[in-house]
């Protein structure tokens, strides 16, 4: 009868049991090299999507950026053609027959403008008659920095700028088509017409009362 010796290692393992450890730490070196290679895949195909997320963020930012310089242009655009028919409304209501507060005007020039070495200055209406002139400032909305740069700035500055006018005494208007009431008592205190639509009859009125008194520039 043969006899099989199991010969134990240092450890008290049989052989085969390291046989089988051996052959299971394998299998588990496949299986993390398989896992491995399959993370390896998975970060790549991740990275893929980064990517292509990436390039599809860009590629709306980009849309975004022309958007928006589009609707800019076309707000810009409206904003001038505002500003063109508010001044065409308050020009052609005043043409018509010249008289603003009673007062009557022989002629009237618009976007007078005078540049000089160290003046200039650009006025949406001028209505002139022998003696005085009325310098009517447009604006769709005028707000009270606009009322404070034509009232301190640009009339002051009137008459050395034409000096064909020195002898006449010049007076100011601010016109628009909608006014807040602050804009309009700021007017008022610098002495300035105030001229805007009428909202039932569509024509120019006037907001001043009979007691106001006009500046003169």
């Amino acid at each position: 009868m043969e006899t099989t010796l199991n010969i134990p290692d240092a450890s008290g393992l049989t052989f085969e049991k390291v046989w089988l450890m051996m052959l299971k730490t394998d299998e588990q070196i496949k299986e993390t090299d398989r896992q491995m290679k399959e993370s390896d895949k998975q970060m790549k195909e991740s990275g893929k999507q980064l990517k292509e997320a990436l390039a599809e963020t860009d590629k709306r930012l980009k849309e975004s950026i022309l958007e928006t310089k589009e609707l800019k242009q076309m707000l810009f655009g409206l904003g001038s053609n505002l500003g063109q028919i508010t001044e065409d409304y308050f020009y052609n209501s005043v043409a018509t027959d010249k008289t603003i507060n009673g007062i009557k005007y022989d002629y009237i020039s618009r976007n007078l403008k005078m540049e000089g070495k160290n003046l200039n200055g650009e006025y949406d209406i001028v209505l002139i008659n022998s003696s005085r002139l009325l310098v009517i400032e447009v604006k769709q909305k005028p707000h009270i920095k606009d009322v404070e740069k034509f009232a301190a700035k640009q009339l002051p500055i009137f008459k050395k700028l034409f000096p064909m006018y020195a002898n006449f005494k010049v007076y100011g208007a601010i016109a628009g088509m909608t006014f807040d009431k602050n804009t309009i008592d700021y007017a008022l205190e610098n002495g300035l017409y105030v001229l805007t639509q009428n909202q039932e009859s569509k024509n120019m009125q006037m907001l001043n009362n009979e007691e106001f008194e006009a500046k003169e520039f």
